[in-house]
C-alpha cells in the first residue's frame, strides 16, 4: 500500500511539474493567426520532474512485480480443499458431481477446491434406480406441455453437460429426434393449442400439425385430435449417458473421485464410515424416504412403469407423448420401443425389473 501511494505521489508530481510550464497554442483574436504563449499553472509541484519521470519509467516494471506477487498473497486466503460426499449416482447425483468438479479449479485460480468427492450408490454406475431405466426425453416442458420455469436455460445447460459427457466417452449418447405431442380429447387439444401459441418462441418454438402431417412425420398412422411438434427435442440413451458423465467426472477429479457401492440409511452413517466430510449432497431419489434424517420431510413418491417392446415392422421415427410415452430406443433402428408412464403417486420405493414378458405383465397388474 505504501509503494502504491508513493507511485501515485510520484506520478502526480510529474504531471504537476508539466502543468507548471506548458505551451498553449491559440488563435489571436485580432489577426486570426496562430501564436504561442507560455501559461503558468497555479499549483506547485509536489515532486521534481526528473524523479517523476524516473518513477513513470519504472512504473510498468513495478506494476508487473506487484501483479505477480498479489496472487501469492491471495493464495494464503484460499479456503482449505473440501471433502464432498454425494449420496445417489443417478442423473441428479452425477450432474451435481460434474458441476462441482468442473468449477473446482476455475473458481480458485487453478488450485482445486475439492480434496475428494465420493459418490455413494448401491449399484454400479448407470445400473441403479429410476435413472437407469428413464426414457431419456429432454425438453423444457412439463408433462402437460407447459413451459417450465427457467426451462430454456436448463435445456441449454443440459446440452452443455451432454456434450462434455460425449467428449469424455468419445461417442454420441444423444440424438436430436424431435418430439410429437398428442391430444386425445377436446380439453387436451385446447390446452395443447394454448401452450403452443402462448409460450416459447424462437429456437425452441413448437408447431401445430394436422393429423396427416403428424402421421407422415412419425411414419406411422396416428389417431388423435391435436398434434404439436418440437423438432429440436433430444432423446438420451440414459445408461450410456450416465457412464459417459461418470467418465467425465473421473477425468476432472482424477484420483480424488471414487464410487462407493454402499446403500445409505442415514447421513450420519456416511460421516461415521467414510468421513469427515465438509459437504454431503443427497440426490438419492426415492431412496430419500429411507434415510433417517429425511423421513419427516413431506416427500411424495411417484413411480413409473416401462415396457420394452420390439416392433414387428418399421417402428416410429420419433417419440410420442400424451401423458404416457412411446420412445424409439437409440441405436435400435426404431425396432425397439420403450413405452411407459409415470403417474403412480405414493407408491412404494422399489424397482422391479422383469426379464420375461409374463413376469412384466404380472408386475404391471
Amino acid at each position: 500500500a505504501e509503494a502504491r501511494s508513493a507511485l501515485r505521489r510520484s506520478a502526480r508530481g510529474l504531471l504537476d511539474a508539466r502543468a507548471c510550464r506548458r505551451r498553449i497554442t491559440h488563435r489571436h483574436p485580432l489577426v486570426g493567426e496562430p501564436c504561442e504563449s507560455v501559461g503558468v499553472a497555479s499549483r506547485t509541484p509536489s515532486m521534481a520532474p526528473p524523479l517523476g519521470r524516473l518513477v513513470l519509467l519504472l512504473l510498468p516494471l513495478l506494476l508487473s512485480a506487484w501483479s505477480t506477487a498479489a496472487p501469492r498473497a491471495r493464495a494464503h486466503a484460499r479456503p482449505a480443499p473440501m471433502r464432498v460426499a454425494v449420496v445417489g449416482g443417478g442423473l441428479a447425483g452425477l450432474a451435481v458431481s460434474y458441476h462441482l468438479l468442473n468449477q473446482s479449479a476455475t473458481c480458485t485460480g487453478g488450485a482445486p477446491l475439492i480434496e475428494c468427492l465420493h459418490v455413494f450408490d448401491a449399484a454400479p454406475p448407470s445400473e441403479g434406480g429410476a435413472s437407469a431405466v428413464a426414457a431419456g426425453l429432454l425438453h423444457p416442458f412439463s408433462p402437460k406441455g407447459r413451459a417450465l420455469w427457467r426451462g430454456e436455460e436448463g435445456f441449454e445447460a443440459a446440452q452443455d453437460m451432454i456434450r462434455a459427457a460425449e467428449r469424455a466417452a468419445g461417442k454420441d449418447v444423444s440424438a436430436c429426434t424431435g418430439l410429437l405431442r398428442l391430444a386425445n380429447h377436446a380439453e387436451q387439444a385446447a390446452e395443447l393449442r394454448s401452450n403452443v401459441e402462448q409460450q416459447l418462441k424462437g429456437p425452441l418454438e413448437q408447431r401445430l400439425l394436422s393429423m396427416e402431417s403428424a402421421s407422415d412425420l412419425a411414419k406411422h398412422p396416428l389417431d388423435a385430435i391435436g398434434f404439436s411438434h418440437a423438432p429440436w427435442a433430444l432423446t438420451l440413451d440414459t445408461r450410456s449417458y450416465l457412464k459417459a458423465l461418470w467418465h467425465a467426472c473421473c477425468n476432472l477429479g482424477g484420483e480424488a473421485v471414487s464410487w462407493r457401492r454402499q446403500s445409505i440409511s442415514s447421513i450420519q452413517s456416511v460421516q461415521a464410515s467414510h468421513g469427515p466430510y465438509d459437504v454431503i449432497v443427497v440426490a438419492a431419489g426415492s431412496g430419500c424416504k429411507g434415510m433417517a434424517e429425511l423421513r419427516q420431510l413431506p416427500l411424495r413418491l411417484c413411480r413409473g412403469q416401462n415396457l420394452l417392446l420390439q416392433a414387428d415392422g418399421p417402428g416410429l421415427q420419433l417419440p410420442l407423448i400424451s401423458g404416457k410415452y412411446v420412445v424409439p430406443v437409440l441405436g435400435s433402428n426404431q425396432r425397439l420401443l420403450l413405452a411407459g408412464a409415470t403417474f403412480e403417486y405414493d407408491a412404494e420405493a422399489r424397482v422391479h425389473r422383469a426379464q420375461e414378458p409374463a413376469e412384466a405383465e404380472a408386475a404391471l397388474r
